[in-house]
């Protein structure tokens, strides 16, 4: 069961009494530069991973370019 509009109002009078219009726009304001950081830190994180990623992928491919195929280790050359 859902709270009606006149329990929203009611309960939304009480809080504007007991802590005033001044807490009231603090609390807002602060919620919502708080939101705000939360987005930006999860954007800057997804776009940490994309850098991680693409660092990595270059990274693999340059090294695959510089270091051609080797012969394996296991081989021993004067064993014949």
């Amino acid at each position: 069961m859902y709270p009606s509009l006149w329990q929203i109002i009611i309960v939304l009078v009480i809080l504007l009494l007991l802590f005033g219009h001044k807490k009231i726009r603090e609390f807002g304001k602060s919620l919502g530069e708080g939101l705000r950081d939360f987005k930006k830190g999860l954007d800057g994180e997804t776009q940490e991973t994309k850098d991680k990623t693409s660092h990595t992928t270059e990274t693999s491919s340059s090294t695959l370019e510089n270091n051609p195929s080797e012969e394996p280790a296991s081989t021993n050359k004067n064993s014949e």
